[in-house]
């Protein structure tokens, strides 16, 4: 037997090492959530690491894209209220917006499509998808108006 297989790596390991594997490198692919202050343009960014982009379908539309589903995944959110952002810049809670965009496409991007409201009803929408789906306009780059569309 060989004896690389004979422990079982530390939890640590397979982290570190995880995007080194065959499958990752197929389907795996890196999310940016990014946080910006309102009031003083501060900006946080966290980096996941991620094998499926779950989307979410507009309850009683009938009809929904893919195209358009990715477009709402990647839509801004205003944090006020109860759920302001806790600025490190300004030491307080300021209201902010939260934009998530795709850092690194996987060679095979995987839609988890979320089918069921918050109340657990199934969302009776019918979703169309393209052959072959252009993610240009939702990545890092796009977003930040590096790079024209």
């Amino acid at each position: 037997m060989n004896s690389s297989f004979s422990e079982k790596p530390s939890r640590a390991h397979v982290i570190k090492n995880q995007s080194q594997t065959p499958l990752f490198k197929l389907f795996g692919g890196k999310l940016r959530s990014q946080i910006t202050c309102e009031r003083c343009n501060y900006k946080s960014d966290t980096f996941d690491e991620t094998f499926t982009l779950p989307v979410q379908l507009s309850a009683g539309s009938g009809e929904a894209t893919l195209g358009q589903a990715l477009k709402e995944f990647c839509s801004v959110d205003s944090l006020t209220k109860n759920n302001k952002y806790l600025c490190p810049m300004c030491k307080s809670k300021q209201n902010a917006t939260k934009r998530t965009s795709i850092n690194q496409a996987p060679r095979i991007l995987i839609f988890t499509i979320k089918r069921f409201d918050p109340f657990g009803r199934k969302i009776q929408t019918k979703i169309r998808y393209p052959i072959a789906l252009n993610a240009k306009a939702h990545m890092d780059q796009a977003v930040d108006g590096k790079v024209p569309l």
